[in-house]
Order: C-alpha cells, then structure tokens, then sequence
C-alpha cells in the first residue's frame, strides 16, 4: 500500500498529473477510506484544470480527515483560483489553526490578503513566513507585495531585494523592485531595463521603462518611446493612456488623446479602444467631443447601455438638462454604481435634490458605492435635512495643526518639491487648475527631509484619529476600523498666479490632508479676502448650487490639515505668487 502511494506522490513531484491521476484513482477504488488518496487524486485534477471534480475529492478527503492541515490548504489554493475568497480563507485559517507554522499556507494566505485589500493582516502572515523559511522567494516576494500595498514602500524595497537576491534573474521580481524604486522617486531607468533583458518581449516593462525615463528628465527619449509603442500596440489601451497622459502635460491639449484615433484607424472593429478614448475624454471635460465619439461608435457597434449612461454624463455636464433627462430615463442606473452617481450629480444640477436624496440613500448602501456620499450630502444640506449634521456638522471630523517645522525645514522642502515638478500643465484627470502635480509618492521617497515629515505626518494623524466622533457603524468616516492607518497615495501640487484646485473629493481615501510649505505673501494678510484659503462643502461649480461653504482654512506655512475623504474641499484662486502644498490619502490598515 505505502508504495502505490509514493508512486504517486512521485509523479505529482515530477509533475506528471495525469499519470498521478491514474494512480490516485485506483487508489481511492483499493482503499475508499483513505484521505490521502483522495487527496492525491484532487491535488492532479487541480492541477489539470478539472476544477469541480478537484472541489468534489478534497470535500471527501478531508470528510474523512478534518484535522489534516495540508488537505485544507490545498482545499484553500483551489478556492482562490475559483475566486471564492471566503471560503479560501476559512480553509486557510483551519489550516493554520492546525499547524501555525504551515509555510505554504501562512505565504499562500497572506497573498489572498493582500489581493483582497487587506495588506496589514497579508504582511502579518508573510512576515512570520519569512522568518521560519528565510530562503523561501516566495515568501519574500509576497511580503514585498503586502508591505507595497500597506504604503510601507522602504520595508517593501527591502523584501523585494532579498528576493532577488535569492533568485536574480527572475524577471518578475526585477520588475517589483523597479516599480518600487519608482515609487520611492529613485532613478529606475536602468532597473526596468534590467528586468526587461530577461524578457526582451515585454512590452509592459518597455512602457515603465519609457515612463520612468521621461520623469526622470529624459523627456524627449522617454515621451519618443511611449510614442512608438502606442503606435506599434494598436489594441494596448495601456500605452494609450500613458501618451495622452504625457502630450496633455506636455501642454499640448488638443490633440493630447491623438493616439486612441490613431489606434480606432488601425483596428475600426475593436470596441475597446473606442470607449477608452471617450472615457479619457470625459475625465478631461472633453465632453462636446465625447458625444460625437459616442455617436460614431453607436453608428458602427450598435447601441450598448455604456454608450447611453456617457452619452447622458456629458449632456448633463454640458448643461444639457432636457437631453440628459431623457437618456437618464430609459437608464436602469441601479445596475451600476457609477451610473448611479452620476444621475444624482445630475439631478443636483438639475434642482431636484428631492430625488436625488432617495437614490443616494440608496446607492450609499451597495458595494463600492461610498462615492455618492458627497451628492448626498450636497442634497441633504439644499434641504435643510437634519442628516446633514449627522453626516458633516461635528466639527471634529475636520483638524488643524500647525507642525513644528522651522521656516529652515519647509525652505529646505520646498526645494526639493520644486525640483520635482517637472510636468508643463496640470494633469487632465486631476482638480489642479493652473499649476502642477508631482508624480509617484512624495511621502515614499528616500531624502531624511521627507522621512522626518512623515514621522512628524503620522503622530498628528494618529492624534486626528484619536479626536474623531465615537465609533458609527452607518457613517462612511466614523464606521472603520481606527486600530491602525498607512498612507495611501501622497502627492505635491504647486500652484501659481490664478491657480486653485477645482472642489471634490478623494475616492481612494478614508481620511485626506493639506500641508502648506510655501505661500504666496498676500495669503493671509487681509482676512477679508481668503485668496487661497481652503474650502469645505462646495460642490463643484460647474454644478450651480449656491452653497455657502461650511468652512474656510487660513494656509500658513507649516500648517496640516485633515478631513473626511468624501467631503467636498477646493481652494481660492488667488492674484500672485506661488503656494505650494503636500497632500495625502489615508486609509485603514485591515
């Protein structure tokens, strides 16, 4: 009996499945009792894509042994393949409960957290993984991973290079620690050409490697290569983006998405290229243009829900409220949550907030539908709603603190920030208006000055988290987790004469912030004109709602600022000068 067993094992080692599923078989027919031949038998249909008869045969293995750690987190692997997270995870976790120190499952667990938004409980799991099996890449790779993911890019950059390390010539892993060391504002030109002579046939890594030249001062050569790759990938949405992205900061805005026509011409029946070029239309306020995009495309593929839910976008948006009602109408906006916040934009704008505080109360509750919180806000306060107190009015969701950094400390800042915005217009997806944005995370980079900022960033953040309103379960800010926080994108906009940021929020975070280095002389030196003050509660003005806002911030150097992620805040333009900020996203750590 032990030798038909280690024949098959054999096999499944050697990797021949179907032989191994042969033995395994037979296996299970001589002895049906035994969990380790239905094991055997389901680990070879896993790996033969024979997915249900693979989830059938674990079932029955551990029917017959629930205490066998091993047969659960196999169980485990195949659920994640199945995309079934949460009963990946209950088998992962009996797997560990059984044998804490399960190296498999502690590193294939952690990655499931870490690809489901859970990067502080995925780092967890990979860090104990690591220290039992410190040669493991896997490992190391994984934790690389999660602590990218947590905002903790030093403590990544430092698992990455232990895993290349461990395997050198690994081109997904050279290409980790390129993106890493991207992120973190270190040259990484070199790094992507590195990982791409292991494969020369990339092109992604020739577009990171073209984008990290151009950011790192290469304009010419770096803005030429993402060029050329838009036009030799006709169907690569990617590159597309990247071009227009580049051309638009480049300061040539009209033709900046030049490459999607050029791409439509070269494949006229791809659908895709055509609704990506009208979504980066929209995002610019293109909207004019994104309608005869639309109409083209509906003359050639034929009417689609997408084409009528833009369509209705950008009539609204152009004030074309008759036209936009009536596509809106024939719209089950419901079916998506995007849809549905856009028509409560649209009846805002439209003066219905009536209506549109029904639908808000609704969409506020489906998955992903936190982006409606501030239309619904927006309704609630034209209406005098008392919920409007509940959800904005504690004035403790809103703080201020004036760091103690010298005027040495934010010169010192302010040059190195100026240094780094290297863009000619304000990016088209962004609310900047007369100014620019740096690329990367600022707050991720490797000069002490900003690594003492963000020690002295995170203190008052945790004092900011410690002043909020008790914990409530139906409040967007107040019902999360507050045990512990990262950074989840930080950024520097530089701002000149007539410059502001447009008002909106900051759907990727929970908590956001303002800390002002450099300002303009007259800010602040007549309160009577609040020229560059930061505001809360006006919605966009291209909506004409007459709100007054509900609070108004004095920048000074020095000064933070923290508020609600999905509260409406922009500036004041203002006559001269220049004002230069920090700003970053905050979110739970889960």
């Amino acid at each position: 009996m032990t030798a038909r067993f280690e024949e098959a094992e054999a096999a499944i080692a050697r990797r021949d499945f179907v032989h191994g599923l042969r033995l395994g078989e037979a296996l299970t027919r001589l002895h049906p009792q035994s969990a380790r031949a239905f094991h055997l038998v389901a680990l070879c249909e896993r790996r033969l894509a024979r997915h249900e008869a693979a989830r059938i045969h674990y079932a029955q293995a551990l029917a017959l042994d629930p205490e066998n750690a091993a047969i659960h987190a196999n169980f485990a692997n195949l659920l994640d393949e199945l995309g079934e997270p949460i009963e990946a995870a209950r088998h992962y976790e009996q797997a560990l409960a059984l044998e804490p120190d399960f190296v498999d499952a502690l590193i294939n667990y952690g990655l499931l957290n870490q690809q489901n938004g859970k990067p502080g409980k995925a780092r967890a799991l990979l860090e104990k993984a690591v220290g039992l099996a410190p040669e493991e890449v896997r490992g190391w790779h994984g934790r690389a991973l999660a602590e990218r993911a947590a905002g903790d890019l030093k403590n990544a950059a430092a698992a990455v290079e232990r895993a290349v390390a461990l395997r050198p010539g690994d081109p997904t892993l050279l290409h980790l620690r390129a993106l890493i060391a991207t992120e973190r504002g270190q040259p990484a030109s070199h790094l992507f050409r590195a990982a791409r002579a292991k494969t020369p046939q990339s092109a992604e890594l020739a577009l990171d490697e073209a984008i990290a030249l151009y950011e790192e001062g290469h304009w010419r050569e770096g803005f030429a290569a993402v060029a050329a790759l838009s036009d030799a990938h006709p169907a690569w949405i990617q590159a597309h983006a990247a071009l227009a992205k580049l051309t638009w900061e480049e300061g040539r805005t009209g033709d900046f998405a030049r490459g999607f026509e050029v791409a439509a011409a070269k494949l006229p029946d791809e659908p895709s290229i055509r609704t990506a070029h009208i979504a980066v239309l929209m995002k610019a306020g293109r909207y004019r243009e994104a309608i005869e995009r639309i109409d083209r495309a509906r003359r050639q593929f034929g009417e689609a829900q997408w084409f009528d839910e833009s369509e209705a976008a950008c009539a609204s948006e152009l004030g074309d409220i008759a036209r936009a009602d009536r596509l809106f109408a024939h719209l089950d906006c419901m079916m998506d949550v995007g849809a549905a916040t856009a028509y409560m934009r649209h009846l805002l704008r439209a003066g219905r907030p009536e209506r549109a505080s029904e639908r808000g109360t609704e969409v506020v509750s489906l998955p992903g539908g936190t982006g409606a919180w501030p239309y619904l806000a927006t309704a609630w306060r034209m209406l005098g709603d008392p919920r409007w107190d509940w959800l904005e009015g504690d004035p403790r969701l809103i703080s201020m603190v004036d760091l103690p950094l010298t005027d040495t400390a934010c010169g010192a800042l302010t040059a190195l920030l100026v240094d780094l915005h290297r863009a000619r217009h304000h990016p088209f997806d962004q609310t900047l208006r007369g100014g620019t944005q740096t690329a990367g995370a600022i707050l991720d980079r490797t000069e002490q000055e900003i690594a003492v900022l963000r020690a002295m960033l995170a203190d008052a953040i945790a004092d900011h988290i410690a002043g909020l309103p008790p914990f409530d379960a139906d409040h967007p800010v107040l019902g999360v987790s507050r045990d512990a926080f990262r950074f989840s994108g930080s950024w520097s906009s530089l701002l000149t004469a007539g410059g502001r940021h447009t008002n909106h929020v900051h759907p990727n975070g929970w908590l956001s912030s303002a800390l002002y280095l450099d300002l303009p002389a007259a800010i602040g030196a007549d309160l009577s004109r609040p020229d560059g003050w930061l505001t809360f509660g006006l919605p966009p003005e291209e909506m004409g709602i007459a709100l007054a806002p509900i609070r108004l911030v004095e920048p000074r150097p020095g000064r933070l600022v923290l508020f609600p992620s999905v509260m409406w805040h922009g500036t004041l333009p203002f006559a001269a000068g220049r004002r230069l900020t920090i700003a970053f996203d905050v979110a739970p750590m889960t």
